[in-house]
């Protein structure tokens, strides 16, 4: 698999028709909020997506959950998956001024954990796991 960032939910469905339209196999994932639902939404009606198999939100939600607008009391972000408390345990543990930005500091904190110099919390650990075995199957 290889992820590839859209920086943005109308992004990703330009990028999963020019996949499709290649022949590869994908999977687009959105934040469970307006934008992304809308996003999704144009994905099944307009090009005859399916939900779970072509995209899916960043919260494990079905189609009655979006019937229902679960978004808009239930939102689930990005940065809903590494939390305010684990980043700052990062930058606490790292000597990393929090104020730099969180690009910045997402990327560092990215190559911490790829070098092995930081290991994420169980609570976020989790999460990744339960996204990705949504994502991966």
């Amino acid at each position: 698999w290889v992820f590839i960032p859209s920086v943005g939910a109308e992004n990703c469905i330009n990028i999963c028709n020019i996949l499709e339209g290649w022949g590869c196999e994908y999977k687009a994932l959105f934040d469970y909020d307006n934008e992304g639902v809308r996003a999704g939404e144009k994905m099944r009606s307009k090009l005859g997506c399916e939900l779970g198999v072509h995209y899916c939100y960043l919260q494990d939600i079905s189609q009655s959950d979006i019937d229902r607008r679960t978004f808009m009391t239930e939102k689930c972000m990005i940065e809903d998956l590494v939390t305010a408390g684990e980043i700052n345990r990062f930058c606490s543990e790292c000597n990393i001024d929090k104020n730099i930005g969180k690009t910045l500091v997402a990327k560092l904190m990215s190559d911490a954990v790829a070098n092995g110099s930081y290991q994420l919390g169980t609570e976020c650990q989790d999460k990744f796991r339960e996204l990705f075995s949504r994502i991966l199957i």
